[in-house]
């Protein structure tokens, strides 16, 4: 993989009193790749993504971005920088359209992001931005319905659409099939997959298919270090790893 380092991760620890979340965690995402992080439940995963994003700040350690420290910086900072991501659990405006879900995303990534909301409706420009999103991520038939009434995995495709919508550089997703079916699992996969070259992702899942069908690398957490990093075929069939699982399927 000769695409430059975006994210290099240098000896994080992290504890929350007796518990240590990230030991010693050592990791490089580069550019265009779809990195998975896996591990045994308990291993660090989301504390690992939330240090990344900025929502939590290490004991200890240094994180870079583009070759710039920014292991101190807020999460507001690194969204604007072009760090975008998901939760486990959507974080839309319920009550609010499709549309206007879009147009606050839009919004949000402009200079002047402090001003008042406007409804989307009444500004051209970011009314066709906004239809160029919802275009690009086939939401447009959906765009008027408010997103309390959506499925489950439409609510997450307009998250992910969300996280897109601030043009990011990497894009941090925390479990995006969690609660999907199987159909909406693989359409999401399908999703994260055009993304493959265009942006860095960093994919936290516990669905191995999925994520053994989309990684370019994978990284194995546990006990909050990172014991290896590789290929899928590699990892699949690493003896440390399959140990580490203690028989899970990996």
């Amino acid at each position: 993989m000769m695409n430059r380092a975006l994210f290099v991760v240098e000896n994080l620890t992290k504890n929350f009193g007796a518990i240590t979340a990230s030991n010693g965690l050592n990791l490089e995402v580069v550019e265009g790749e779809i990195h998975a992080l896996i591990g045994p439940n308990g291993a660090g995963k989301s504390t690992a993504i939330h240090q990344l994003s900025g929502e939590i700040s290490p004991d200890s350690g240094r994180i870079f971005f583009r070759g710039e420290e920014i292991t101190r910086w807020s999460a507001d900072q690194r969204a604007r920088r072009g760090i975008a991501r998901t939760y486990q659990i959507t974080s839309l405006f319920p009550a609010l359209s499709v549309r206007d879900n879009l147009a606050m995303a839009v919004q949000s990534r402009d200079t002047h992001h402090f001003r008042f909301w406007r409804q989307a409706s009444k500004d051209p420009a970011l009314r066709k931005t906004v239809d160029q999103l919802l275009d690009a991520h086939e939401l447009m038939d959906i765009a008027e319905l408010r997103v309390a009434n959506l499925a489950h995995g439409q609510q997450r495709q307009i998250e992910l659409a969300l996280g897109l919508a601030l043009n990011p550089k990497v894009l941090l997703l925390d479990e995006p099939m969690a609660g999907m079916s199987r159909t909406e699992s693989l359409e999401m996969a399908e999703r994260i997959d055009r993304l493959r070259g265009s942006i860095a992702v960093v994919l936290v899942e516990h669905d191995m298919d999925v994520v053994f069908r989309l990684a370019d690398r994978i990284s194995v957490l546990v006990k909050g270090e990172v014991i290896c990093t590789d290929l899928p075929e590699a990892v699949r069939v690493n003896p440390f790893v399959r140990d580490a699982y203690l028989g899970e399927s990996v």
